[in-house]
């Protein structure tokens, strides 16, 4: 079931109308910092998880900016996931490193939207496509501590630090609406640090000093540190020294040259050859190998994760190893795919895929099946298993699976969903209808687009039981909800033809 389709125009390789780097940079100078109010979000990660899953798909195809725009589409539905960010800016690194200059000012629409989370993902897509830009780091940052978001915060502040730091004229102002930005989120010690390199900046400003006391009081009240502070030196032991900032590991950086790619992997293979037992070591040198990417490298990397998980018994070696096994099945899979829909594909090329897709599937299954065990109180990944066994047509395996992940709020009302569809499936429609409507009645939105395929899969379900029972109250019901629909999206799936069998299965009914 296609949860996507790409609309005419959306950030398609053949679209000429591109938003470069320096446009990106204007934007960003324009509205540094947005001076509103603190507005919590409400996540909905169910929406979220839609795009997410699709964005992964669109990197593995090597469609990166699709993919950056399905990654920030996810993220102003639930800001807080650091997944979907990281994975962001790794899609805007690829997206670079293909040669790119910029977006298609399609993408942009698409995102700049009202509100402040939409304001948030527009600034991240500016700092994307221009990593180095120092003003985009700061109003990111900045708009993310607005919405209460911690993680975040924290995680885009201190890369927005050695942003200001590293610019050519670094700019006391934009450490200090950092500085504001941490203390928003109670991330003392990180704004005690900035304020700490501003100070450094500007030895004359006295007023520097007496912020950097008041912090320092609010961060020992936070952690319980900082008790040398009125000690003389005191506060220069809780800041970095500025050289030592400008010379951070390009590790740290957003995006990364070919070159230091390159010296990054020698630097970690280094170490790792050393001392190849050490754990450290190895995780480092394998998250090296794999960001740089070549086939060579992959397969290096598989080796040392899975000496590392022998030798340790660490489940995260084995994790990192399944996942990169993944990533090149994908990455088969897709040539698969662009074989099979090629206008003169043959019989036996779309059979390729079609068994290509189930022995990816079945792939990823046993990955999850692993994970579940590895970790068995973690409900998202009960989730994901069970909908790989969905697609398998495993109905009673998923089903124990998905009773269990309803417990997830992130994936409530997926898991009460795809609960339904597999009781439907062993023709228990009475469990199936009974699950349907928890999730109609649990879902937030009416609306949207997994309201619709919610009340549709119920009314199949009530169709099916009407016909099954010769029941007309229940095909009444049916014929209610399919009239929802096509009042609200006309043209959803077979609506039409639905309605028109369950009229003619009432006027049936009431015949008898």
């Amino acid at each position: 079931m296609a949860l996507f389709k790409k609309k005419t125009g959306e950030a398609s390789e053949a679209d000429t109308s591109k938003l470069t780097n320096a446009e990106a940079q204007d934007v960003g100078d324009e509205a540094e910092v947005d001076d509103g109010p603190i507005t919590p979000v409400q996540s909905e990660p169910d929406k979220a998880a839609r795009f997410f899953e699709h964005a992964k798909t669109s990197h593995e195809a090597g469609n990166y900016e699709y993919a950056m725009q399905l990654w920030l589409r996810g993220m102003s539905f639930d800001p807080s996931d650091m997944n979907a960010l990281e994975s962001f800016f790794k899609a805007a690194a690829a997206f670079l490193r293909s040669g790119k200059k910029g977006v298609s000012k399609e993408t942009t629409k698409v995102l700049d939207g009202k509100g402040p989370t939409n304001k948030f993902t527009l600034a991240l897509l500016q700092w994307g496509i221009k990593p180095e830009s120092a003003s985009s780091a700061v109003r990111a940052t900045d708009l993310s501590s607005k919405l209460g978001l911690p993680e975040t915060t924290y995680w885009l502040g201190e890369r927005a630090v050695n942003a200001v730091i590293r610019d050519k004229r670094p700019s006391v102002s934009r450490l200090k609406t950092l500085v504001a930005s941490f203390g928003r989120v109670g991330a003392y010690d990180k704004a005690v640090e900035t304020l700490g390199l501003a100070a450094q900046l500007d030895p004359n400003d006295s007023s520097l000093q007496n912020d950097m006391r008041n912090l320092a009081a609010q961060a020992a009240m936070s952690s319980g540190g900082y008790e040398d502070s009125d000690k003389e030196g005191g506060f220069r032991k809780n800041i970095r020294n500025l050289d030592e900032q400008r010379a951070m590991e390009e590790a740290d950086k957003l995006t990364k040259t070919e070159d230091s790619l390159d010296r990054l992997v020698g630097m970690t293979a280094s170490k790792y050859q050393e001392n190849p037992d050490d754990l450290p070591a190895a995780t480092n040198y394998a998250k090296r190998l794999i960001e740089r990417g070549t086939e060579e490298d992959e397969a290096n990397a598989f080796r040392v994760l899975s000496r590392a998980y022998e030798q340790s018994k660490e489940f995260r070696f084995r994790q990192m190893a399944g996942d990169l096994k993944l990533k090149r099945a994908r990455r088969k899979l897709s040539d698969y795919r662009t074989a099979a829909e090629a206008p003169n594909a043959s019989d036996q090329e779309k059979l390729y895929y079609a068994k290509a897709q189930r022995k990816y599937v079945e792939m990823e299954a046993e990955e999850f099946q692993l994970r579940v065990e590895a970790y068995s109180s973690d409900l998202t990944l009960k989730y994901e298993l069970g909908k790989r066994y969905v697609e398998l047509s495993q109905w009673n395996d998923a089903i124990p699976l998905f009773q269990a992940s309803q417990r997830d709020p992130k994936v409530r009302i997926s898991s009460m969903m795809l609960l339904g569809r597999c009781f439907f499936e062993i023709d228990w429609l009475d469990e199936a209808i009974q699950a349907f409507e928890e999730a109609n009645e649990n879902h937030k939105s009416t609306t949207d687009e997994l309201s619709t395929e919610i009340r549709y899969n119920l009314l199949i379900a009530l169709q099916k039981k009407a016909s099954d029972t010769r029941d007309v109250n229940v095909a009444e019901r049916a014929d209610k909800i399919a009239s929802s629909i096509a009042l609200q999206q006309f043209d959803y799936r077979d609506i039409r033809e639905r309605r028109n069998v369950i009229k003619a299965l009432i006027k049936d009914l009431r015949a008898a």
